[in-house]
């Protein structure tokens, strides 16, 4: 008998995410196999956060001027291929809040269905020590209107 615990199949909808944006799927997108690279998938996650950060009203100004935003850990998950041609939405929500860092959830939607999702754990570096910086208290209560919380297994 093992211990390891059965893993949660339960794919997330667009209910799960606050912020969206929309993507092409581009030819050069594709592998040897024709479909999307897992690879490029992170290039969508990548997009959705960026564009989220980006979103007025949120942008990481007010207090981060002396600060970088580093990818420290991501997570991702396929559901299903894709192929080309199309479009994809990209769903983000802040999943968790940390005193220097910030989770964000992920969710890669084609034709209404996921097919593909994620975490990504983003921190505040300090533009001239390279160290970890906290969050302005300004900056976390913005993103807090993007959370959404984690989902029950």
């Amino acid at each position: 008998m093992n211990d390891f615990k059965k893993p949660d199949r339960s794919l997330p909808g667009a209910d799960d995410f606050v912020h969206w944006t929309r993507d092409n799927i581009r030819f050069g997108d594709l592998d040897i196999q024709g479909h999307v690279n897992n690879t490029v998938i992170a290039g969508y996650f990548e997009t959705g956060r960026v564009t989220m950060f980006r979103e007025r009203g949120l942008g990481l100004g007010g207090g981060t001027e002396n600060v970088h935003v580093a990818l420290v850990h991501a997570e991702m998950t396929f559901v299903r291929e894709l192929r080309w041609p199309g479009t994809v939405e990209i769903g983000t929500a802040v999943l968790r809040l940390g005193r220097t860092s910030c989770t964000l959830r992920h969710g890669l939607f084609s034709g209404g269905h996921c097919v593909a999702h994620g975490t990504a754990t983003l921190v505040l570096i300090d533009a001239a020590s390279r160290r970890p910086a906290p969050i302005p208290e300004a900056l976390a209560a913005r993103l807090t209107q993007w959370s959404r919380p984690a989902p029950q297994p």
